[in-house]
Protein backbone atom coordinates (compact mmCIF):
# COMPACT_ATOMS: atom_id res chain seq x y z
CA UNK A 1 0.00 0.00 0.00
CA UNK A 2 1.49 3.53 -0.50
CA UNK A 3 1.46 5.83 1.87
CA UNK A 4 2.28 9.84 2.13
CA UNK A 5 5.39 10.41 3.09
CA UNK A 6 6.71 13.37 5.49
CA UNK A 7 8.35 15.28 2.37
CA UNK A 8 4.20 14.91 0.35
CA UNK A 9 3.27 16.68 3.62
CA UNK A 10 6.25 18.94 3.59
CA UNK A 11 5.21 20.21 -0.32
CA UNK A 12 1.29 20.28 1.02
CA UNK A 13 2.24 22.73 3.44
CA UNK A 14 5.05 25.03 1.28
CA UNK A 15 2.53 24.76 -2.01
CA UNK A 16 -0.31 25.43 -0.24
CA UNK A 17 -1.90 22.24 -1.33
CA UNK A 18 -4.39 20.13 -0.26
CA UNK A 19 -4.57 16.27 0.59
CA UNK A 20 -7.72 14.69 0.91
CA UNK A 21 -7.66 11.42 2.22
CA UNK A 22 -8.87 9.00 4.58
CA UNK A 23 -8.82 9.78 8.03
CA UNK A 24 -5.54 9.92 9.55
CA UNK A 25 -3.98 11.12 12.66
CA UNK A 26 -4.83 14.61 13.41
CA UNK A 27 -0.99 15.46 14.45
CA UNK A 28 0.39 14.65 11.29
CA UNK A 29 2.26 17.72 10.37
CA UNK A 30 3.10 20.86 12.42
CA UNK A 31 1.73 22.95 9.06
CA UNK A 32 -1.19 21.34 8.38
CA UNK A 33 -4.26 20.76 9.54
CA UNK A 34 -6.78 17.88 9.16
CA UNK A 35 -10.46 18.70 8.67
CA UNK A 36 -12.49 15.45 9.13
CA UNK A 37 -15.65 15.73 6.38
CA UNK A 38 -18.66 13.72 6.04
CA UNK A 39 -19.48 13.59 2.13
CA UNK A 40 -21.64 11.20 0.75
CA UNK A 41 -19.29 9.82 -1.53
CA UNK A 42 -17.80 6.45 -2.20
CA UNK A 43 -14.43 5.21 -3.28
CA UNK A 44 -13.41 2.14 -4.84
CA UNK A 45 -10.49 -0.16 -3.75
CA UNK A 46 -9.01 -2.91 -5.22
CA UNK A 47 -5.67 -4.90 -5.01
CA UNK A 48 -3.15 -4.76 -6.72
CA UNK A 49 -0.53 -7.71 -7.37
CA UNK A 50 2.43 -9.34 -9.60
CA UNK A 51 0.78 -11.34 -12.29
CA UNK A 52 2.77 -14.37 -11.40
CA UNK A 53 2.09 -13.76 -7.47
CA UNK A 54 3.13 -15.57 -4.97
CA UNK A 55 1.82 -18.57 -3.20
CA UNK A 56 0.61 -16.59 -0.03
CA UNK A 57 -0.69 -13.43 -2.30
CA UNK A 58 -2.44 -15.86 -4.46
CA UNK A 59 -4.20 -17.28 -1.40
CA UNK A 60 -5.01 -14.21 0.29
CA UNK A 61 -6.73 -12.74 -3.70
CA UNK A 62 -8.47 -15.89 -3.67
CA UNK A 63 -9.96 -15.71 -0.24
CA UNK A 64 -10.62 -12.13 -0.86
CA UNK A 65 -12.27 -13.00 -4.02
CA UNK A 66 -14.68 -15.35 -2.66
CA UNK A 67 -15.91 -12.70 -0.02
CA UNK A 68 -16.74 -9.94 -2.41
Amino acid sequence: MEQYTFEEFNTCAANGDLIVARTFGTDIHPMIRTIPVEWNVTIGYGLFYPINPSEAVRLFVDAMTAVR
